[in-house]
């Protein structure tokens, strides 16, 4: 998982690139970190980007994020599934479930 630092930091590759849009103070930001690890772990493949939406607004503009957290999930460097909403960490694993069998 890389926390971006610098906007050349986000590598998009051919297969998918996770982007989670967030903020350090939003409460549910070290949950929603705890749920993408598990994910990370589960589909080692894939390329997580935690972005801070205070220091990369251009970015929140680039992908329409309106609302944090906001989960993206790229693939060849277009979008294939958004979640903008608080789920159980169960739900939010088959999300990802979901994209890659649905992929095959």
């Amino acid at each position: 998982m890389i926390f971006l630092n610098s906007e050349e930091e986000l590598v998009w590759n051919s297969g998918y690139q996770v982007l989670y849009f967030n903020a350090i103070w939003l409460p549910l930001n070290k949950k929603n970190i705890f749920m993408l690890q598990k994910v990370e772990k589960k589909y080692p493949s894939m390329s997580f980007f935690v972005i801070d939406t205070d220091y990369f607004k251009g970015f929140c503009r680039r992908f329409d994020i309106s609302r944090i957290p906001t989960f993206t999930v790229m693939k060849n460097g277009g979008e294939i599934g958004r979640i903008e909403k608080k789920m159980k960490t169960s739900n939010f694993i088959a999300f990802f479930d979901d994209i890659c069998i649905n992929d095959r």
